[in-house]
């Protein structure tokens, strides 16, 4: 009851209500309370002992995300900063926690985007953690970035793409970025705003 007040009050604001979750109890709190989108998956916090089902979504978790329109930004670097430092964890919260959500997630369709949740990191650690998840196709992943989470950001904006009336903001790579996503490190040229860059 609290977190739909709190997202009514958000909403009557003109602005999106966004759910830190750690567990799936978080998760489905936030999900019926109406919020616009998810952050993290859950597991974040897991400690020994912990039961592995407290943080696994559902079939019906998943269906209903997909049918609210609820967006999902796993925010895998910050995860992964945390398993880091508890190493006894990393495998089973990757392997059993953060992968099955994340793949349930996109089977039932849900929009999936990309964020660091750190203003000292870039989104190529979170890229290249769910290149490593072996869900998505580096394709996919490109398209999330650049497409997807633009365009979520700046609805009232024509980003995103390469197309008549967006926004001339690119990058120029080299090599193709879709054959390794280490390609994504490699920048020959940045334009803004239709005006080359020289950085």
């Amino acid at each position: 009851k609290l977190v739909a007040y709190v997202v009514k009050k958000v909403h009557e604001l003109g602005v999106k209500a966004v759910a830190h979750v750690y567990t799936a109890a978080d998760y489905r709190a936030a999900l019926y309370g109406g919020v616009d989108e998810m952050v993290h998956m859950p597991g974040v916090w897991y400690e020994a002992g912990m039961e592995k089902t407290r943080f696994l979504l559902t079939e019906e978790d998943a269906r209903e995300t997909k049918r609210r329109g609820v967006v999902v930004n796993p925010t895998m670097a910050y995860a992964h900063e945390f398993v880091i430092a508890h190493p006894q964890w990393a495998k089973l919260v990757m392997d059993e926690m953060f992968i099955p959500n994340l793949r349930l997630l996109k089977q039932h369709g849900v929009t999936i985007v990309t964020g660091s949740d750190y203003f000292h990191h870039n989104v190529l650690e979170e890229l290249f953690l769910l290149r490593d998840s072996k869900l998505f196709s580096n394709t996919e992943l490109l398209k999330m970035t650049t497409e997807t989470s633009s365009q979520l950001l700046f609805p009232s904006r024509k980003t995103g793409r390469l197309s008549d009336g967006y926004e001339a903001n690119f990058l120029v790579l080299d090599p193709d970025p879709t054959s390794n996503l280490d390609n994504l490190r490699s920048i020959d040229m940045r334009v803004k705003q239709g005006r080359r860059l020289f950085l």
